[in-house]
């Protein structure tokens, strides 16, 4: 009775320990944008390195990165955004763009684009934004992950991380 109440007791302290909170965390970088990140998130620099933000969680394979562009190093910004979506598909093998188009997140305009590929053997799923930002900078802002079960288990936090980011 002892050794099936332990189990009992282990199970369960085994399950709780196995759960992610659901609570978000809103994070400044420089005062100049924000973006919030659940707390199953954590915080990196080995995604891309000189990113200002970069969050991981490698067990659910989910990555959020914002990228900072100085705006006189760049094309006008319709080849920008088109280069950055290039990139993307030169990565990737059987790299397809499902959707891009016009779009505004957190006060900036831009182009929201979704694309898919596989590096390997796995199938991978980009939601991507490039913004023509303020005070001399555009933004890329990117969330990824690995597997079409994962894109649409943790579509609502995907979406969550991308849709709160804000210009400051």
């Amino acid at each position: 009775m002892k050794h099936t109440t332990f189990s009992i007791i282990f199970f369960t302290l085994f399950l709780s320990a196995c759960h992610y909170s659901k609570q978000w965390t809103t994070v400044s970088v420089n005062n100049e944008f924000s973006a919030a990140v659940p707390s199953w998130m954590n915080k990196t620099d080995e995604l891309l390195p000189g990113a200002p933000l970069q969050y991981s969680n490698r067990f659910r394979s989910v990555y959020f990165v914002v990228i900072k562009d100085k705006q006189d190093t760049l094309p006008p910004f319709a080849e920008y955004a088109a280069r950055n979506i290039s990139v993307l598909k030169n990565v990737m093998q059987k790299a397809q763009v499902a959707d891009s188009s016009a779009a505004e997140l957190g006060g900036l305009q831009g182009v929201h684009s979704e694309v898919m590929g596989n590096m390997g053997k796995e199938k991978i799923f980009y939601s991507h934004y490039s913004l023509e930002g303020r005070k001399g900078y555009n933004y890329q802002v990117c969330v990824w992950t690995r597997g079409e079960e994962r894109k649409l288990r943790y579509k609502d936090d995907l979406n969550g991380m991308l849709e709160s980011f804000k210009a400051l």
